[in-house]
């Protein structure tokens, strides 16, 4: 007789059993590694080619380099190895991309006293945390009760897709390509034709940062090449209008992330983390073999230390100028900013020189802009709440969706603010479509109480 898979049990922390388990002291050494060739990538590559862009290497005094690594590695004590909730994925990206160069960089970059300095990376510690803790002790969110057909539903995502297709051809009167040499031309031409806050400029995001990736994901999780293909459109017309290289590299992300929740699941952690590593190994290895910047420009600086650097910024300025009391997001209508320039350009303009570099940040800089430690404490639990919808709907709907659909949301929030990001990004259409795509199943009742076995998200792969 066969012996039933046993589920797997519903937690966003790790039990005490589980954090001194042979597989946590491995996630704790990969942790411990990947901080390693972190700060050796920036004090050998990045410090070296990128000084002019503000990634200067001045290290601190031995005990702040402690501390660093001290608040980098913790959060390894407790993260999941096993992925079991979608909001995981967003977790693990919000610690590698944030929280570790966070713990660094700061030391780097400011000027202030080291004891002012360590405020800023013991905030982002405390924040992460917080949204950790919340994630697992909130109540579960009961999503709204609607069902379509996944494959009527994609065929109408299809048609938008192709009629966005051809409205971007006809009327901004260029041609398809896939060249990254012209990409920072063609994202300043986008702006200048498209009016932010206009619903043309929502219609371009949705496609981009929504419809495209989750026809995308749909093809894969389904296996279904026509969603693909039509993903893969959209993903390609968007780069060539707008100029934006995440967008194009979107269906590769999508594979490996794919890889990682249906192959790795029981080891999500371990390979997330090694994943990394192994990139910037990479990024090392061209640089000293190959004598090329490939991998540390578009990955290593552009997905960690930029992001970091602007933290600095951000903290920097508002730490020292006041705050923005949220007269460019949640009060816009009702009080005026303190400053002629938003957020992103204005960073720009004091740090960089120039308005037109939209210097926008993650939620956390983000909040420290609108009220200080306040703001990221009020963005971290905001944030927890999308999370513990996000995990609903993975029980109720399709878990290796929405994982997918979890690692674009963690793009965003990596990189703009959080209610700029369910707009401008399409958060809100990501949370309306993994709502409609939940199912009926016979294992809906106890999927509101444990997850799913694995092997019943491996079967998503062959499932319609």
């Amino acid at each position: 007789m066969n012996r039933p898979v046993p589920r797997l049990q519903d937690r966003t922390l790790s039990s005490p059993r589980d954090r001194i388990s042979a597989t946590r002291v491995a996630l704790i050494a990969s942790s411990v590694l990947l901080c390693v060739v972190l700060n050796y990538s920036y004090a050998e590559i990045e410090s070296h080619s990128f000084s002019h862009l503000g990634l200067i290497y001045n290290p601190p005094a031995v005990g702040y380099v402690l501390l660093g690594y001290l608040l980098a590695i913790a959060p390894a004590f407790w993260m999941p190895i096993t992925l079991e909730r979608p909001s995981q994925i967003v977790l693990w990206w919000l610690y590698v991309a944030i929280v570790i160069p966070s713990m660094f960089l700061p030391f780097h970059i400011l000027s202030l006293p080291s004891h002012e300095t360590a405020l800023l990376p013991l905030s982002y510690f405390g924040c992460f945390l917080l949204i950790c803790v919340s994630v697992r002790y909130m109540p579960e969110i009961k999503p709204p009760s609607f069902h379509l057909n996944s494959d009527a539903l994609c065929m109408w995502l299809a048609f938008f897709v192709i009629v966005m297709c051809v409205v971007i051809s006809t009327k901004e009167g260029f041609h398809v390509s896939l060249s990254l040499e012209d990409v920072y031309t063609r994202r300043l031409e986008s702006r200048d034709s498209v009016v932010g806050g206009s619903l043309r400029s929502y219609a371009l995001a949705g496609l981009r940062w929504s419809i495209a990736p989750i026809l995308i994901a749909q093809g894969i999780i389904r296996k279904k090449p026509l969603w693909m293909a039509a993903g893969v459109l959209g993903a390609i017309y968007s780069f060539s209008f707008s100029g934006e290289k995440m967008t194009i590299f979107l269906p590769f992300y999508l594979l490996g992330l794919s890889l990682l929740v249906v192959r790795f699941r029981r080891h999500f952690g371990m390979m997330y983390l090694l994943g990394f590593t192994a990139v910037i190994l990479m990024g090392i290895y061209e640089h000293y073999c190959m004598n090329s910047e490939y991998i540390s420009l578009h990955i290593s600086r552009r997905q960690l230390f930029s992001p970091a650097l602007l933290n600095v910024y951000y903290y920097d300025f508002f730490s020292q100028h006041g705050f923005t009391w949220f007269a460019d997001s949640l009060l816009q209508w009702f009080i005026d900013s303190p400053y002629e320039l938003r957020p992103g350009p204005l960073i720009g303009s004091t740090y960089f020189g120039n308005a037109e570099n939209n210097c926008v940040a993650n939620f956390w800089a983000v909040g420290f802009s609108e009220i200080g430690f306040a703001g990221m404490v009020f963005y971290s639990l905001i944030l927890a709440f999308l999370l513990k919808f996000l995990d609903t709907l993975g029980k109720t709907g399709h878990f290796s969706l929405t994982c997918l659909v979890a690692g674009l949301m963690s793009l965003s929030w990596g990189s703009s603010g959080l209610f700029t990001s369910i707009l401008s990004s399409g958060i809100a259409i990501d949370f309306a479509l993994l709502c409609l795509l939940q199912k009926e199943s016979p294992n809906s009742a106890h999927q509101l109480v444990g997850l799913r076995p694995v092997a019943s998200v491996r079967g998503e792969l062959s499932t319609k």
